[in-house]
């Protein structure tokens, strides 16, 4: 498979520390891993559309320092708006212009710093039916191509790039399984692994069948 340069944009959304790479073929294919901002919170807007600010722009915002006459504006962590994705509008305190998949896409405009080509998200396992609709479709209306990944198979492609095409051949019809160490929840995951041969070299294929 070859990539356009800068086609792609890679984010592990885990609210906390969120790295970014960028997929590229100039000259040969590469991951570039681009610099963190700081900080991950998101400054939502306070009149109706304005948009919201994400990374180094909610950071020096004033808005957010309390320094306007109007009163300030809290920057909310973006740890904290994925747990609202399971909520309901009245549950997490959605409103028309700064919904939580909103907010949450200003911050992936902000650290991807790219608003072109698709943006692949590495989500939680346990992520709902319901929580991703909601990022979809803040994604969409911040006009973001998005496609969504689930965290575990992230970890196994990543971890699979340093293997030999032996190393890779042994894992053919086995499981594997994903544990993820978050802050206050831990995911266990089991994946099954295929092996599949494309463009002359092997690609492990993991196949997730629940959280």
């Amino acid at each position: 498979m070859k990539m356009q340069a800068d086609a792609c944009i890679g984010i592990a959304l885990d609210g906390i520390t969120d790295p970014v790479a960028r997929c590229t073929d100039a000259p040969e294919p590469e991951i570039i891993r681009l610099p963190s901002p700081r900080p991950h919170r998101v400054l939502p807007p306070r009149d109706p559309g304005e948009r919201a600010l994400g990374g180094d722009a909610a950071f020096a915002s004033l808005d957010g320092r309390g320094w306007v006459d109007d009163g300030p504006i809290e920057r909310r962590p973006v740890l904290e708006m994925l747990e609202r994705l399971e909520q309901t509008a009245s549950q997490s305190g959605d409103t028309v212009n700064g919904g939580t998949g909103d907010l949450i896409a200003a911050h992936v405009r902000a650290i991807a710093n790219q608003p072109s080509g698709r943006h692949i998200l590495a989500i939680p396992d346990r992520l709902t039916d319901v929580g991703q609709q909601r990022l979809l479709d803040g994604m969409h209306r911040a006009n973001l191509a998005t496609e969504l990944l689930w965290r575990p198979i992230a970890t196994l492609l990543g971890w699979s790039l340093d293997l030999t095409p032996h190393q890779l051949a042994t894992l053919h019809k086995r499981s594997a399984l994903v544990i993820h160490l978050g802050f206050w929840t831990i995911e266990v995951s089991i994946v099954e692994l295929e092996v599949e041969e494309a463009n002359g070299r092997q690609w492990l294929t993991p196949v997730r069948t629940g959280p």
